[in-house]
């Protein structure tokens, strides 16, 4: 937990991606959860309004380490 990562842009393929070149999003693991998933909180990205996105569990193969 508290770990940086990526998380790869494939996996919102209709949302616009304007971190690391289009190829991701940069968020924090701030629960590990049953199996090998992760809740990420995302630390830039923000919708049309400027809310950021919501917290998202994924798994943690998915994620990329910074």
């Amino acid at each position: 937990m508290g770990r940086r990562v990526r998380v790869p842009a494939v996996c919102w393929p209709t949302y616009p991606c304007l971190e690391h070149n289009g190829h991701g999003w940069t968020a924090c693991i701030i629960a590990l959860n049953r199996g090998d998933a992760a809740t990420v909180r995302f630390s830039e990205a923000a919708d049309a309004r400027g809310l950021p996105f919501a917290d998202v569990q994924l798994n943690l193969a998915i994620l990329i380490p910074f």
